[in-house]
């Protein structure tokens, strides 16, 4: 699956959807309220929303300081991350290609590839969704 810009995404997945800026915001775990504040260099992230045991969505913010490097592992096949940008520039690498972003800046891509994201001279904030197929 290659990498698309959420804005060039269709319903059917290979398309155009309609890009909204700026993510989402909150870091509640659902169901037991817990926090967790941010975190600059803790990789992996603590989830805010993770379901994904029985299939589902995992939510994640990750913030990575100035000439920051976090890095992923396969997710699994089936699997599919759209990082989104809150803050910051940022290049993702997915699959070997690297894809420059900025605020409100998104990819798509399949989560059974490996994938990067490093920072230059200024940090970035980021928020990841995974969406895990039904086991």
């Amino acid at each position: 699956m290659p990498v698309l810009p959420v804005g060039a995404i269709r319903r059917d997945g290979t398309g155009s959807r309609h890009r909204r800026p700026g993510g989402f915001t909150g870091a509640n775990r659902t169901g037991d309220h817990s926090y967790s504040p941010p975190d600059p260099g803790r990789v992996p992230p603590p989830p805010c929303l993770h379901r994904h045991e029985h299939g589902g969505t995992g939510l994640y913010r990750t913030v990575l300081p100035p000439r920051g490097r976090s890095r992923a592992g396969p997710h699994g096949a089936g699997s599919v991350e759209y990082v989104m940008v809150v803050s910051g520039h940022l290049t993702l690498v997915a699959d070997e290609t690297p894809y420059p972003l900025g605020p409100g800046g998104a990819a798509r891509f399949s989560g059974a590839v490996e994938r990067s994201c490093t920072t230059g001279t200024e940090g970035a904030v980021t928020h990841s969704v995974l969406g895990y197929p039904r086991a």
